[in-house]
């Protein structure tokens, strides 16, 4: 067995036996693995809350000979996300960039920006007071990250971008000009200004307040069925923030 050290955010946990927990983690110089956190269940001097989806952690660990779970030995918390588990909104949204990141990335699949993207997500989702849209800021971000955002700053038909009202159609999220979209169903200009501001600034610089969450969530919920029929997945905690 190889020791090994890592950083890793914990995106999905489950129960192993009567005292152990199997975690997916996203690591930050190996991508999505497998760790066991052998008796933590029961433990009274290891605390429970490391192997807690969220979870920032510095991870000491051994790699089998053969399989892809790895044993954790020794690990420090270095964020359990306090300042989001206070809010049932930030709960939920931090639950779905979770799977988000589970469900469409693969195993070993090394990819230090998606890590960075999490991490200052997961940071950003406990400052803000407007949860959904930081959602779909990391959500744009990481389709494009993921290189499956088609083009936002130009009419998909007859290329006007500059000055042009541009409205997204929901099911391709191809933008169409007034003069292009033919009258059919597309979601409102407001969300499509708001999706080509997340791909352009940080969130830092976005003025949440200038965009009614009414009209920018229906965006939130294209960007999911899109996700969801590119890599065949169903996003379950996605539902969680339709009841909020």
């Amino acid at each position: 067995m190889s020791r090994q050290q890592t950083r890793g955010i914990v995106l999905s946990r489950s129960l192993s036996g009567e005292a152990d927990y199997i975690c997916s983690i996203f690591t930050k110089d190996r991508g999505r693995e497998k760790f066991i956190f052998k008796g933590i269940r029961k433990s009274r001097k290891r605390p429970r809350s490391a192997s807690e989806p969220g979870t920032i952690l510095d991870i000491i660990y051994y790699t089998g000979k053969s399989g892809p779970l790895n044993t954790v030995s020794e690990f420090d918390i270095a964020s359990s996300c306090g300042a989001i588990r206070g809010s049932s909104n930030s709960i939920f949204s931090l639950c779905y960039m979770l799977e988000l990141i589970d469900a469409t990335t693969g195993f070993g699949d090394i990819n230090e920006r998606i890590y960075s993207l999490l991490s200052a997500g997961i940071d950003s989702l406990g400052k803000t007071e407007h949860p959904l849209h930081f959602l779909i800021f990391f959500t744009a971000r990481y389709m494009d990250m993921q290189g499956i955002m088609p083009e936002t700053e130009s009419c998909s038909w007859c290329g006007r971008g500059e000055g042009a009202e541009l409205f997204l159609d929901p099911v391709s999220l191809r933008m169409s000009c007034s003069g292009c979209s033919g009258g059919g169903k597309a979601v409102n200009s407001t969300a499509s200004r708001y999706l080509r501001h997340c791909l352009r600034d940080k969130f830092s610089r976005i003025e949440p307040n200038n965009y009614d969450r009414e009209l920018i969530s229906p965006l939130f919920f294209s960007l999911r069925a899109y996700i969801e029929n590119y890599f065949s997945v169903k996003l379950k905690s996605a539902d969680m923030l339709v009841k909020t």
